[in-house]
């Protein structure tokens, strides 16, 4: 069962602040992205954060976890005790086979990525794995080494 997604700490998104995100700089980020997280209340224990309260779905869940955890100095995204609308369960739990993520390698691109990942038609599924990652990835070739992106599940 998961409940937390490991990221890759030395690199990402640098705050404006400085180095390391403060947790105001993570709640500006989910708001900058309107991902509807209002009832998600965040906290930053050195590398780790921790997100509570629910969320509306699995996929707003999902991109709540890679937009805090794409700053640098960030390892740890924690969602034992954050919920989905609708389940009684908390998210990390009920998302048990809902989650896949692929951590960005040298040379990546969406295309060789939905190449290892998917095989066939890599052009529809690098349009899928952007899309799975909008707003959080602006454009299709703004992806960098180490960035944890979300994949669409290959039987949807």
């Amino acid at each position: 069962m998961m409940s937390v997604v490991h990221f890759v700490k030395n690199t990402g998104k640098k705050p404006a602040t400085g180095d390391r995100p403060t947790e105001e700089d993570l709640r500006h980020a989910l708001d900058f992205y309107m991902l509807e997280t209002g009832e998600v209340h965040l906290s930053l224990e050195g590398d780790t954060v921790f997100l509570s309260g629910r969320v509306a779905s699995h996929e707003i869940l999902e991109k709540t976890v890679i937009a805090v955890g794409n700053f640098f100095g960030i390892a740890v995204v924690d969602v034992t005790t954050l919920t989905i609308a609708g389940e009684d369960e908390a998210a990390g739990h009920a998302a048990n086979g809902h989650w896949a993520y692929y951590v960005v390698k040298h040379g990546d691109t969406l295309q060789t990525i939905a190449e290892k990942i998917y095989g066939e038609y890599p052009e529809k599924w690098q349009q899928r794995i952007f899309e799975a990652n909008y707003p959080i990835l602006s454009a299709p070739e703004h992806i960098y080494l180490g960035q944890v992106l979300r994949l669409p599940d290959a039987c949807s």
